[in-house]
């Protein structure tokens, strides 16, 4: 099993398209996990990672591993920073989308159930 490293640059893809430029690591597949997804994004500043979105068979979590992104979830908006850790249970009431209004760019770890 290889080491990952979150601080690291070292990415697996990229998406380069305007208003959703991001770069990813596929970190529970490196490790060879089973039963967890884990994925580094680093979102560049004024992008986004998706579209508001939720999920009906997987919960997420999102770990803020450097900058301060702005979650929008059914609650409203309001800016994270880093080591905030939140939840996204199944269904409509996880919906979420991650947004970067900053100058710099920002780092979330998301986990899931497989």
């Amino acid at each position: 099993m290889a080491d990952v490293n979150i601080h690291g640059d070292d990415w697996d893809r990229t998406n380069d398209r305007d208003g959703w430029r991001t770069r990813a690591t596929s970190i529970a597949k490196r490790l060879g996990a089973e039963k967890l997804g884990a994925t580094l994004y680093e979102i560049e500043p004024g992008q986004r990672t998706f579209p508001y979105h939720w999920h009906n068979a997987l919960e997420e979590m999102c770990i803020v591993v450097h900058g301060k992104p702005t979650l929008r979830d059914p609650s409203g908006e309001r800016r994270l920073t880093e080591g905030d850790v939140v939840a996204f249970p199944c269904g409509e009431r996880g919906a979420h989308q991650l947004r970067n209004d900053t100058q710099e760019p920002v780092r979330v770890l998301m986990v899931s159930t497989q």
